[in-house]
């Protein structure tokens, strides 16, 4: 056998854990047969008996308790760009293109008058009066604080509306008087902290990240979150309800999906992304080629892909309902549920001995044992099966990756050499072992710092 025990001694000091619990490798999802085959540019899963989605074709669409989806209504000469069902579940807006926002209530559809409801100005520090202007952009986004308290955003400069009467009429709170903004800048998506109506982010690919406490009574500061995102990217919000103060965005941006804790930001994903949801401790982001990514805490991502007969879609809109059940939609109309996205136990990884690396043939041989510690209650039957993936890198400059199984103990070894200039150089390398998950168990990881022995 590879892998021998070895005694207490043997465990290094200075061993880094990076566990993290998930379904890598285990979360299913189930198609469901929409009929159409628009973008599906947002989705709302407001209760287990409430999933409504809306397409760019002007659709929207709810699916039934039984399965199936029913076309709710239908507005051919729409495109649409968000949809929102107040807490209460009773009353929706959506929103549309050239300044048309859709609203449902009492079982009926209706178009939001927003006759004179802006000012005249695009943030230029015009000399009043300013006179009164009704919006024609493309609205972007739309989002309930409470039952009566809603936000919508337009493709304008600083134009964001507020409504304080369950979106029946609407005030734009972001352009002023004299002029100047709130916001200055294109604002693509707002996100309200649950259980307040005045404490509320913003977000554009150039205005950065804002939060009012305020309900935008004075101007909020900005935040760094996305970076580099180009002047037309719909970057996407979502706030964890559990931590007011953790906040994910989602775009074609240079962090294409990164996470906000009011201090300093991280970059969760490497990929563009469409869109971001939260429940309290879990944020989902979904982007093209079946890239959907889950992260619990905001402390690093995993994979997590449809695959099967959904693979290589390229989605577009995720919501959540709570930590196992989700919905995902794509550019082709795709329609997608899983419930069996909570968090799952964690395996913790232990290496034998400190991991051994030498230099070898113009390269570097590395030797890895290791062994997977179970959580209270799972048996090694249950526990012990699946892919482990070692990754060696030099500073941030990933040298390789190979992978190996748990064998029925859950222990885990494996050597192989690296060839190249970098690695016959290196004095120190970071070897890190990432178990990517199986049905009973979720993903979790280790590194160390290793120096390349002569």
């Amino acid at each position: 056998m590879l892998l021998r025990r070895v005694a207490g001694a043997a465990f290094a000091a200075g061993i880094v854990l990076l566990c993290s619990a998930g379904g890598a490798g285990a979360v299913t999802w189930k198609p469901v047969f929409t009929g159409t085959n628009e973008p599906i540019v947002a989705i709302d899963y407001h209760s287990p008996t409430q999933l409504w989605f809306a397409t760019r074709g002007g659709k929207i669409f709810a699916r039934q308790p039984d399965g199936s989806v029913v076309l709710l209504a239908s507005f051919p000469a729409r495109r649409l760009f968000d949809l929102a069902i107040r807490p209460s579940g009773d009353v929706a807006l959506v929103a549309a293109d050239n300044g048309q926002l859709l609203r449902f209530a009492g079982g009926v559809w209706t178009t939001v008058s927003l006759a004179n409801a802006s000012l005249e100005h695009f943030c230029n520090k015009k000399v009043p009066p300013i006179p009164r202007s009704t919006p024609t952009a493309n609205l972007l986004s739309v989002a309930w604080s409470s039952d009566n308290v809603a936000w919508a955003t337009t493709e304008d400069a600083g134009q964001i509306l507020k409504s304080v009467d369950a979106g029946a009429t609407w005030n734009d709170v972001g352009r002023l008087p004299d002029g100047s903004c709130r916001i200055d800048g294109r604002v693509t998506d707002v996100a309200p902290v649950a259980g307040s109506a005045t404490d509320v982010y913003f977000v554009g690919p150039l205005s950065g990240l804002r939060r009012t406490t305020d309900g935008l009574a004075t101007d909020p500061p900005e935040q760094g979150l996305m970076g580099e995102c180009s002047f037309d990217t719909l970057v996407r919000l979502a706030v964890d309800p559990g931590r007011g103060d953790r906040v994910s965005g989602a775009g074609a941006c240079y962090s294409g999906w990164a996470v906000s804790d009011g201090t300093s930001s991280a970059r969760l994903s490497e990929f563009f992304m469409s869109d971001v949801a939260a429940v309290p401790g879990e944020l989902i982001a979904v982007g093209d080629s079946d890239r959907i990514e889950q992260s619990f805490g905001g402390s690093g991502s995993q994979h997590i892909p449809a695959g099967g007969p959904l693979w290589l879609q390229s989605w577009t809109a995720v919501d959540l309902l709570d930590q196992q059940h989700g919905a995902i939609g794509s550019y082709s109309g795709a329609l997608a549920l899983s419930n069996d996205l909570g968090p799952r136990p964690k395996l913790y990884l232990r290496w034998y001995d400190t991991v051994i690396a030498r230099h070898r043939h113009h390269g570097v041989m590395v030797r890895v044992y290791a062994h997977a510690l179970l959580p209270a209650g799972m048996t090694e039957a249950q526990a012990c099966q699946g892919k482990v993936r070692i990754t060696v890198r030099h500073v941030r400059r990933r040298l390789g990756s190979r992978f190996t199984r748990l064998d029925p103990k859950c222990d885990f070894g494996i050597r192989f050499t690296l060839k190249g200039r970098t690695a016959a150089r290196a004095r120190r390398l970071n070897v890190s072992a990432f178990f990517l998950g199986n049905p009973q168990m979720g993903a979790a990881g280790a590194s160390q710092r290793v120096r390349v022995r002569r």
